[in-house]
């Protein structure tokens, strides 16, 4: 049969589907100096315009750093939030943390206190909300704050929160156990006891929560949640599955259900930008839990598996994520430091969606370097010795030679 263009190019789209997708490299690792700070590094992370939040939450170096964030994703540090000057009401301080250009803000879970630091030089301040261990979202000016017993939306201001919405103290009497979510006019809380997604709408200037939707099979392990570009996603980490959850004539439904395939706690924690989202495996009682995955939506509107993230070094990779554009940063969860067992975050890594550990489509070759393997012209013609400069298809793949 006469070899044509047409029937490798088809060749090469039937490999492409059949290989694993590529895994991403991690190009930078980020801890603090220190043998108490580099213990608890990475507890928490959040962007905001060009800038990476981390936090520390160990009791011994409990702190806030912030970095700008370079084109190509390398860090440069900025300013320290130094959470031991604030004395034993800042216990665990940076267990969870928001920001925007006007304001940090950042929780204190074993006091459960919020601390507000204006950046506009103005005196911080700091609240006790009821409930238990309070956790936190913001996006912009704008925080929600849940826990158990109390969930409430605030406009934060230089002296205080200002309540914008709470749900009735009859109603958030709830497990809701993990970070809740908000972007724009939606803000999303699970509710783990009645395995639900609570979502929050601003509607012309008012807050209220408007939808309720169940997790088929959902368990008490509903864990992620971010928002993003209309979506909700939520994750149950012990089903291995994160949901789509949109809202079609008016009405919050899920869309798709996500899975990796592989039968992981995928969903453990999420995280969305510009069309990608990341979802980390780091449930322990479900292996492995040291993977985590990139997703992309299709022409067609469903979410499929692009990018994959590895930790070499088998510990457990993917306590919380953070992504901007390209680039991803992803906190380890557990390790041993100085010999003992810790359980918290300790490295920040790096990884782009445009580096990867795998060949690309699209190659470049060096002639001096080039192998005589099987390899064909454009028009499907089989080329000997070494071929001239131009494009060429090897291996089911279009390569580019030099």
């Amino acid at each position: 049969m006469k070899t044509t263009l047409l029937s490798i190019l088809a060749l090469a789209s039937t490999v492409s589907f059949a290989q694993e997708v590529p895994t991403l490299k991690l190009l930078h690792t980020y801890t603090e100096q220190g043998a108490n700070g580099s213990r608890n590094f990475g507890s928490d992370l959040f962007i905001c315009n060009g800038k990476l939040y981390v936090s520390a939450r160990n009791d011994l170096a409990r702190y806030v750093d912030s970095y700008t964030i370079a084109t190509d994703g390398t860090l440069s540090f900025i300013n320290k939030i130094d959470g031991m000057s604030e004395g034993d009401n800042a216990k665990m301080f940076g267990y969870s943390i928001g920001a925007s250009d006007n304001y940090v803000v950042v929780v204190a879970s074993t006091g459960k206190n919020i601390f507000v630091y204006p950046q506009n030089g103005k005196e911080r301040y700091s609240v006790t909300p009821t409930g238990t261990v309070p956790v936190i979202s913001q996006d912009g000016n704008t925080l929600i704050i849940t826990g158990n017993g109390q969930i409430g939306i605030y406009k934060i201001t230089d002296t205080e929160l200002t309540p914008l919405y709470s749900l009735p103290s009859s109603e958030a009497k709830i497990n809701t156990g993990t970070k809740p979510a908000i972007k724009g006019n939606i803000a999303a809380v699970c509710d783990r006891t009645n395995k639900k997604v609570l979502i929050f709408e601003n509607i012309n200037g008012s807050w209220s929560k408007t939808s309720e939707v169940s997790i088929p099979n959902g368990t008490a392990e509903l864990f992620g949640l971010t928002i993003g570009n209309g979506h909700i996603f939520a994750g149950d980490r012990k089903l291995g599955q994160v949901f789509d959850i949109v809202k079609q004539n008016n009405s919050w439904s899920i869309r798709q259900i996500i899975k990796d395939g592989e039968g992981t706690s995928l969903g453990s924690f999420l995280a969305y930008d510009n069309g990608h989202l990341v979802a980390l495996c780091n449930y322990t009682q479900k292996e492995p839990f040291n993977k985590s995955y990139v997703f992309h939506q299709n022409s067609d509107g469903n979410w499929v598996k692009e990018y994959t993230i590895n930790n070499n070094n088998d510990l457990r990779l993917g306590h919380v994520a953070a992504i901007t554009g390209n680039n991803i940063y992803i906190s380890q969860y557990n390790t041993t430091h100085n010999g003992v067992a810790t359980v918290g975050a300790v490295a920040v890594y790096h990884y782009r969606l445009d580096a990867t550990e795998n060949t690309t489509p699209i190659r470049n070759i060096e002639n001096d370097r080039y192998q005589n393997t099987d390899i064909y012209d454009l028009q499907g013609r089989r080329i000997t010795g070494k071929p001239q400069k131009g494009l060429y298809i090897q291996n089911g793949k279009l390569i580019s030679v030099k």
